[in-house]
């Protein structure tokens, strides 16, 4: 894998989430250890419980029938044991990209929703996730915020996650931007903060006239292979 990174930066933290688009892959793609943030408040309807995919040429939702009670941070909240979720999902993905070019590459991540034994909504993302950069080549590390013994909030648990792994720098989302630098705490402490800077490049979409941009990774895998993925998280797609 020698030449696939221009730079590798220390830590990028993120939510978990069902199914990610491809900037969540490049951030791992840039860094030695990535922290899935499990342990903050679960928010309804966001892309914790659900991720969207291009339904020959309208943009349709696959998302996790979750339950919870009250305010629960995410490694709390439980997919509801009725509804057999995984083979819907399984016929949600064949119906839409049964016959797009490279549905064959999304075996192996079928798999893994069929084979998923587990009912905590952070551990379905975290494990999918994992199995798709394993299958994309990303050799980042993997972590959970809640196994690091931290009390602190916003900008500050970030601080604390970063050096839990002696990280000098730190590789942000581009939407984190306004807080960090309004709380100011990373910069105070030395930490190199790096924003990201990722537009997804189009691609031909099965049946579809209209591009959609920022959809599940299963779309890119679907539409340009499991190799020209590869690239594409890294910027290097051949395609148009």
């Amino acid at each position: 894998m020698n030449g696939w990174f221009q730079r590798m930066f220390d830590v990028a933290i993120m939510q978990p989430t069902y199914l990610p688009w491809a900037g969540y892959f490049h951030l791992m793609s840039q860094v030695n250890f990535f922290v899935f943030l499990d342990d903050v408040q679960f928010s309804k309807s966001s892309w914790q419980s659900r991720n969207r995919i291009n339904c020959f040429g309208d943009v349709q939702w696959i998302s996790l029938p979750v339950t919870r009670q009250g305010v629960v941070n995410i490694n709390e909240v439980m997919i509801r044991p009725e509804g057999q979720w995984p083979k819907k999902h399984l016929q949600q993905l064949k119906s839409v990209y049964g016959k797009a070019p490279f549905f064959n590459d999304l075996e192996l991540i079928m798999e893994g929703i069929e084979s998923i034994s587990i009912s905590s909504l952070a551990q379905v993302n975290i494990e999918l996730t994992i199995k798709i950069a394993r299958l994309l080549e990303l050799d980042c590390t993997f972590h959970n915020s809640s196994e690091i013994d931290t009390s602190s909030e916003r900008s500050q648990r970030l601080l604390d996650l970063i050096r839990a792994f002696g990280g000098l720098s730190y590789f942000s989302p581009e939407g984190a931007r306004e807080y960090l630098e309004r709380d100011g705490i990373l910069q105070e402490e030395g930490i190199d903060i790096v924003y990201q800077e990722y537009e997804p490049l189009k691609y031909r979409q099965y049946r579809s006239d209209q591009w959609h941009s920022h959809l599940s990774i299963v779309d890119v895998i679907a539409n340009i292979g499991l190799e020209e993925t590869k690239h594409y998280i890294r910027r290097g797609f051949n395609g148009l």
